[in-house]
């Protein structure tokens, strides 16, 4: 019984999670880039948080020089909204943008180095657009190597009741295969005593 009920746990926590953004992370050589979206469905219009997260993955100290980030077509960059931070530590650094994308370049006043497994964060506040649709928005490190990652953003006209569809899809699912799992041992068992009923 415990078997089943966790079977069920987990197919109806699939429907449930799935409105939540799911964190892209990409590792090259020297570098990991993660790029994050919350929320993952919003309304025509609204806002967008993005961060995007680089790691040093060598063990000497390094500097990733130059990040873009492309926005989805029809979102725009909420100016004053960055936040970016280097090894915990906050520093005031905002991107120069060009169209629908932004560029941060670290040079010796931003950063001198970055040391083995810490990280820069990125994060700044977008609006969507008012066209509803499924919409990517993709980062990159450019220098000093080229590693990419993308995450996806629904824009939807209620988003909450896209949601709801889901935990319902999940409900439905899950009471489907705790029904089979329930009931298969029973039909089993009905064709073993047949079988032996057979027999004597």
């Amino acid at each position: 019984m415990k078997l089943i009920i966790t079977a069920y746990l987990f197919l109806f926590s699939l429907f449930i999670i799935a409105p939540v953004a799911k964190a892209d992370t990409v590792n090259g050589t020297n570098f990991a880039i993660k790029k994050d979206v919350a929320p993952a469905t919003v309304s025509p219009e609204a806002t967008v948080s993005f961060s995007i997260t680089i790691t040093n993955l060598s063990n000497v100290n390094t500097t990733p020089q130059t990040v873009t980030d492309t926005l989805p077509e029809g979102f725009t960059f909420v100016g004053n909204s960055v936040l970016t931070t280097v090894t915990g530590s906050q520093i005031n650094f905002n991107p120069q943008i060009n169209g629908n994308t932004l560029t941060w370049t670290f040079d010796g006043d931003t950063l001198q180095s970055l040391p083995p497994n810490q990280n820069i964060v990125i994060t700044f506040q977008t609006k969507a657009g008012s066209n509803t649709g499924t919409y990517t928005n993709r980062a990159c490190l450019t220098q000093p190597e080229n590693v990419c990652a993308t995450a996806n953003v629904v824009v939807a006209v209620n988003p909450n009741t896209s949601i709801q569809n889901n935990v319902l899809f999940g409900l439905l699912v899950g009471s489907i295969a705790l029904f089979i799992a329930i009931s298969l041992p029973k039909t089993q068992r009905s064709f073993e005593q047949k079988v032996i009923s057979k027999k004597f």
